[in-house]
């Protein structure tokens, strides 16, 4: 009698399109009220496929596979998933009627696309946290009037550049008690500080005019894809000390933190 392999088993017979153990998934609190959250089997094909698909663009053979988007079989997930190839397909009409995912069959293979993977992820143009310096772009300066001194207007916080090169009044004129020299110096250093290290995820226009301004040679888009997946932590699952630190270590060794 000839036996029967193993279903787990079987050959893949094409190569998978990312490997397992690279970076992170992000899951809103929001999916509790996904359509099919209550439906064991349903969820967790959709967080397979999640984990699954690709978080940049890659080549598999001939054919650019996009962000949100995987190449696998019926066969393959029967497998991974411990279904039946009749209980998966069923299971991706669902996710199909919801529209979640679409399928486009390409060969012996079948390429599946997660309709709304970069929202899931993060990834799509959205709102992001707003500078707490206001871009000229959004609040351009208005034409100075000579008429108005604005060094004595109530209320002006302006410290202008040639002003860090004049001499300090280190006397608190309120209690008479003497300033200390770093809390003069944080003052002055307070105003021309243009960046926010410590912003995760950063603001990507200031990102992008610090390399500018350091003339580092770094690739960004990979450097926000790779970012955004790993939800800015470094490669063990640490969050980042600060963004800059990051694109100096690529700039100096070609390699992420």
């Amino acid at each position: 009698m000839k036996k029967l392999r193993h279903p787990i088993s079987l050959s893949f017979s094409f190569q998978d399109t990312i490997p397992s153990g690279n970076g992170y998934i992000m899951l809103d609190r929001e999916l509790v009220n996904w359509p099919l959250f209550y439906d064991d089997a349903a969820w967790k094909l959709f967080t397979y496929l999640l984990m699954r698909a690709n978080y940049t663009t890659r080549q598999w053979g001939t054919r650019e596979v996009r962000k949100g988007e995987l190449i696998t079989s019926y066969q393959h997930l029967a497998d991974a998933l411990h279904k039946s190839r009749d209980e998966i397909k069923r299971l991706l009409k669902k996710l199909k009627d919801i529209h979640e995912v679409e399928t486009i069959r390409i060969g012996n293979a079948l390429l599946l696309r997660m309709s709304n993977y970069l929202k899931y992820m993060g990834l799509m143009e959205k709102k992001k946290e707003k500078s707490a310096r206001p871009s000229p772009a959004e609040n351009p300066k208005p034409v100075p009037d000579e008429s108005i001194n604005k060094e004595s207007k109530e209320g002006n916080n302006v410290i202008r550049k040639e002003n860090l090169y004049t001499p300090q009044h280190f006397q608190n004129t309120s209690s008479g008690e003497l300033r200390s020299i770093g809390s003069v110096f944080a003052r002055q250093i307070k105003s021309v500080m243009p960046y926010h290290f410590e912003q995760l995820p950063p603001d990507e226009d200031e990102v992008r005019r610090y390399v500018m301004e350091k003339e580092l040679t770094v690739d960004l888009n990979r450097f926000f894809d790779h970012y955004y997946s790993t939800g800015w932590c470094d490669l063990k699952g640490r969050p980042l000390d600060g963004w800059h630190f990051a694109l100096c270590h690529i700039h100096k060794t070609g390699e992420y933190l």
